[in-house]
């Protein structure tokens, strides 16, 4: 999150009691090391979804205004993608004069499922391992 969406994160983690916090605003460096520590990261398309990307941590990738083709992960990365296409999209634009529909269509469990789906890729991978 970003200085402008301070709030709006505390709100978002509140109903879950110290279970989500979100994490402390920090330098790019703090931010590495705190994603190279997580399960999994969840998020829209912003840089510390990337990050977690390029450093292998698993990402449900929340797409909305941005093309997942040319915006996505790193297609080697263990990502898994929420995209629903809207008409108007995609679109890059900084403000949405539709209240963000393309964001809206994605429900929670799109999410769960997401993050299920890359969990039974690690049991798999850990399966060959042993």
């Amino acid at each position: 999150w970003g200085p402008k969406d301070r709030r709006s994160a505390e709100a978002i983690a509140a109903p879950f009691r110290n279970q989500v916090v979100p994490a402390p605003e920090r330098n790019w460096p703090f931010i590495s090391a705190l994603i190279q520590d997580a399960l999994a990261v969840f998020g829209p398309d912003t840089g510390v979804v990337h990050l977690a990307c390029a450093l292998n941590v698993p990402a449900v990738f929340l797409m909305g205004s941005t093309d997942p083709l040319r915006n996505g992960p790193w297609k080697q990365s263990r990502a898994v993608v929420v995209y629903h296409r809207q008409p108007c999209g995609p679109c890059y634009r900084r403000t949405c004069p539709f209240g963000l529909e393309c964001m809206r269509e994605i429900e929670v469990g799109e999410i769960i499922r997401g993050f299920h789906l890359f969990m039974a890729r690690r049991m798999e991978e850990r399966e060959k391992e042993a």
